[in-house]
């Protein structure tokens, strides 16, 4: 019904006679371009302004051309992420436990938790490759949207592939999934993963957090470098080889954790 009333309007537009055309065309809008898809007009806005904001990124980093230049943008951004996630939190001792060990297929999984902030604990596991324990290049791995973090089969597969190629693994649970699910349904033993997905998690405890003046980002940021610390007291880890790897949600983790 919107496209033939759109084309209805086109049609009339060019019947109008020559003597109101040639005062220009009036229209303030555009109507029957700009306005097509009124449910999507405030995410074309959004995109619009986004698509400008990238083209503006593509000239500034094709200005970078030296050392100094990369370094120079490296401390802007860092300062405007700053500013958008607010102040971290002083650090506190990790207070790591190893809660149980499995020794499989030529991999060694240490199940443990630690503590980023005083009481608020965060679920991993690390994975090793069984016999080496020096020296080991390592992955900080971030989890996406999974309701049970970084078991899922899809993640699984990408974090024993990294360790039978030699990397040691640490995957965490972001707040919100695994075993860090805040809003359980019962008290069952099954109690995880039952109510909420994880993008209600998120947005359940996201919004509250704004409205307090702080950014959920802060959270998840801050697990991630602690995390990097939980694998700096490792004597298996060597210290100037750690990456960080993650896929969807697990990718913008790890943007902001390595930025």
């Amino acid at each position: 019904m919107t496209g033939r009333i759109l084309l209805v309007i086109g049609m009339f537009l060019f019947v109008l006679p020559l003597s109101t055309k040639a005062q220009g065309d009036l229209s303030v809008l555009g109507y029957w371009n700009y306005h097509h898809e009124q449910s999507h007009v405030l995410y074309s806005h959004l995109c619009q302004r986004a698509f400008r904001q990238l083209e503006e990124r593509k000239k500034r980093i094709a200005q970078l051309k030296t050392k100094q230049d990369w370094q120079k943008r490296q401390a802007v951004i860092k300062q405007k992420l700053q500013e958008s996630v607010g102040v971290f939190p002083a650090k506190t001792p990790l207070n790591a436990v190893i809660t149980g060990t499995i020794e499989r297929g030529g991999i060694t999984v240490e199940k443990l938790y630690f503590e980023s902030q005083p009481n608020y604990f965060v679920t991993a596991a690390l994975f090793l490759p069984t016999g080496k324990r020096e020296n080991l290049p390592t992955i900080l791995y971030c989890s996406g949207h999974s309701a049970n973090g970084f078991r899922s089969q899809a993640y699984q597969q990408i974090i024993l592939n990294y360790v039978k190629k030699g990397f040691a693994v640490l995957a965490f649970d972001p707040i919100g999934q695994g075993e860090r699910a805040q809003y359980p349904k019962s008290a069952t033993p099954q109690y995880f993963y039952q109510k909420f997905t994880p993008t209600h998690e998120h947005s359940y405890g996201g919004t509250p957090s704004f409205i307090a003046g702080v950014s959920p980002a802060l959270h998840f940021i801050w697990d991630g470098i602690r995390a990097v610390d939980y694998l700096l007291s490792r004597k298996e880890i060597d210290s100037n080889r750690i990456g960080i790897a993650g896929r969807s949600g697990g990718g913008t983790q790890s943007v902001y954790i390595a930025g």
